[in-house]
């Protein structure tokens, strides 16, 4: 029937783009038809013939990830682009819906690949929680700002506790912590400060391409922080070593690639807003962004998950 058809329609498509499993999918589109039309459908009616891997488990949670980054990426964009708060809220209410609902579908056991899916989740949670805070920023509601970013830097610490496991993304996530303690002016950590550059200088002398350019990304923005976290250990020459680790990304990866378009859009935000009460940030960070942007202007990329 037309009605069923619609229905089909209606739970088919909006939870494949999703990433849902296809045979919960398979499973929901049957008992949609059988309620719309108990007399007219049968509930073997509805067949899928396939063959599913031994890893599809992981390859429907892996995809499920990725679109769910995605959407949360989009709304976050529509937020920022809105004409007014009410469009605003849409696109945040939009976002968090989507991060809700990854955290529900997390894996609960102590293996390391179950870990390794929270820290990303929660990393996306810290993600959306610092943009909203920016907005808030952005829109002079310091206030409001500041709770959003004490929210992101709870939900970056929950993703760092399940990578203390797994060092290879910790100085990462750490930083990124590290960053919003010192914006708050919370309480100076140089102990997961000095774990971070360890595990970043390690990434940066055994790691090629990709990885090595997030290292160094990670060291900039180590050696200005180091003013807060570690003020008796400041190294000589930031300035210096904060721009030739941003050129070093530009060198490996291009001027226009998204490990050189995440660290300048991170190194904006001392300039826009964690600035405007330190100086020397603001110069520091000039200085790395002057690095990373290309000559002819910077590019239109999607902001990454974890900037």
């Amino acid at each position: 029937t037309k009605a069923g058809s619609v229905r089909m329609a209606e739970v088919l498509y909006p939870r494949l783009l999703r990433g849902d499993d296809p045979r919960l999918v398979l499973y929901e589109i049957r008992r949609q038809l059988f309620m719309l039309a108990e007399r007219d459908h049968d509930w073997a009616s509805l067949v899928a013939y396939s063959t599913v891997p031994g890893n599809f488990d992981d390859q429907v949670m892996t995809f499920f990830e990725r679109q769910m980054q995605r959407a949360i990426t989009v709304g976050l964009n529509r937020a920022d682009n809105a004409g007014n708060d009410a469009e605003m809220n849409i696109a945040l209410n939009a976002s968090r819906k989507m991060v809700d609902l990854w955290k529900n579908r997390l894996p609960s056991g102590d293996g390391m690949k179950d870990r390794a899916r929270r820290a990303e989740c929660y990393g996306i949670h810290g993600s959306t929680w610092k943009r909203i805070g920016l907005l808030h920023y952005g829109k002079e509601k310091t206030t409001e700002g500041s709770k959003a970013l004490e929210a992101s830097l709870a939900w970056y610490r929950k993703s760092m506790e399940q990578w203390s496991m797994d060092e290879d993304k910790f100085h990462w996530v750490a930083t990124q912590a590290l960053s919003l303690m010192t914006v708050l002016r919370q309480a100076r950590e140089p102990t997961t400060f000095l774990m971070a550059r360890q595990l970043a200088e390690r990434d940066l002398a055994k790691s090629e391409g990709s990885r090595k350019a997030w290292a160094h990304g990670t060291l900039a923005e180590l050696e200005m922080l180091a003013t807060y976290h570690t003020p008796d250990k400041v190294a000589r020459n930031v300035k210096k070593k904060v721009r030739d680790h941003c050129k070093a990304i530009v060198e490996l990866m291009g001027e226009r690639s998204f490990e050189a378009d995440s660290t300048r859009r991170q190194f904006q935000r001392y300039i826009d807003y964690w600035g405007r009460k330190k100086e020397e940030w603001r110069s520091i960070a000039k200085e790395a962004v002057s690095a990373l942007s290309p000559p002819g202007g910077l590019g239109q990329s999607e902001l990454p998950p974890y900037a």
